[in-house]
């Protein structure tokens, strides 16, 4: 999350700031992150609170107490989906979890509904489930896990954040449905019926987009 400030000013006048308005442990928590940065572009102080990567350490943070060990993975910020996508398939592994951050571009051919993170659910769900890229047994095939959320709450033109897709949505659709939906670029609505679409509401804050993937 970033601000831009058109005034001048200093690392002893912000924490001035920041204890004007919080107390004790949040105070402290936001001075640590904080830094500040000449803005290029006009006059003025960009003050920068946190990013996409202390969002994933967060995230490890919180599912390491659920599964240990999981892994941060971090493709090229504002890439495209397909070249997102094909570096985390290279780096999955069954029995972990992965947590990938940035934004990964769709670049949408027909008038359907969705965004960027339900379309990538899909897409690697069909990667994943139905087209077994990663040569996994039946077993290891229930285990997966496909998460991913806009940070800010809103994945583009929709009201939902995201979506989640797992071995039990994988067991009610068949193959041709989910291409066909990805082809109509309308992950928004198969989301929808199948009851896993992510509705956080305004978050308040932009971290770009986290993906959850465990196999």
């Amino acid at each position: 999350t970033f601000m831009v400030v058109n005034i001048e000013i200093d690392s002893d006048k912000l924490s001035t700031i920041i204890d004007k308005y919080l107390d004790g442990k949040d105070s402290k928590f936001i001075k640590d992150l904080i830094s500040l940065e000449k803005n290029y572009y006009s006059k003025g102080t960009i003050i920068k609170i946190a990013d996409a990567n202390f969002l994933g350490v967060l995230a490890k943070q919180f599912i390491d107490e659920v599964i240990p060990n999981t892994k941060v993975l971090c493709p090229p910020y504002d890439t495209s989906l397909e070249l997102g996508k094909k570096t985390l398939l290279k780096s999955l592994v069954p029995g972990k979890c992965f947590i990938s951050l940035g934004e990964l571009n769709v670049k949408v051919q027909v008038n359907g509904l969705g965004g960027r993170n339900t379309h990538f659910v899909l897409s690697m769900a069909y990667d994943l489930f139905y087209l077994n890229k990663l040569r996994l047994s039946p077993e290891e095939l229930k285990k997966i896990f496909i998460l991913s959320v806009g940070t800010d709450g809103s994945d583009g033109p929709t009201d939902a954040a995201g979506a989640f897709f797992s071995y039990n949505e994988f067991q009610k659709c068949s193959a041709k449905e989910i291409c066909e939906e990805i082809t109509k670029f309308e992950s928004y609505h198969f989301f929808k019926r199948l009851g896993t679409l992510i509705k956080t509401g305004p978050t308040g804050t932009n971290l770009m987009d986290l993906r959850v993937i465990c196999i």
